[in-house]
């Protein structure tokens, strides 16, 4: 079966100074992970692959560039990643 290449994957935390503490302001805060989806021996963008996060209910979908946008709690940064594609192996 064919294999996914997560590639330019990048964990971002948009932050702006908080008006309370530092410690309710992380609890709060959700991450942002933003990446990109491509079949690996083409590198072809994979449009329409689901992204969910293993033991939550966190998901989101690649556009037709195979960009995906998924907003997860802090508590769940060490999570792991499913992609899946019809046709593909899940990753």
């Amino acid at each position: 079966m064919k294999h996914l290449l997560l590639t330019n994957m990048i964990l971002l935390l948009f932050a702006s100074l908080p008006l309370m503490s530092k410690q309710n302001y992380t609890e709060q805060m959700p991450l942002t992970l933003r990446g990109r989806i491509v079949a690996s021996d083409t590198q072809n963008p994979l449009s329409n692959a689901s992204v969910t996060v293993k033991g939550l209910n966190a998901s989101s979908v690649s556009n037709q560039d195979g960009y995906f946008i998924l907003r997860i709690p802090e508590s769940a940064k060490n999570s792991t990643l499913i992609i899946r594609y019809v046709g593909y192996e899940n990753v």
